[in-house]
């Protein structure tokens, strides 16, 4: 359980930075909506993989 959620927001934070969704000065009211669905995109591909690697572990 630990180790899945340090890969998840290991994985995330590494996502959330290569695809430039949201600038370090921005704010949650500024974020572009379509920006956004990437990353709820992004995020779900994360949790695919993740669910996918934890069915190998348990």
């Amino acid at each position: 359980s630990d180790i899945v959620s340090a890969r998840i927001s290991s994985w995330a934070l590494v996502g959330w930075e290569d695809s430039a969704v949201l600038p370090q000065d921005d704010t949650l009211e500024k974020i572009d909506a379509s920006k956004l669905q990437q990353f709820g995109e992004l995020f779900a591909l994360v949790l695919t993989k993740v669910a996918r690697e934890t069915q190998y572990w348990n």
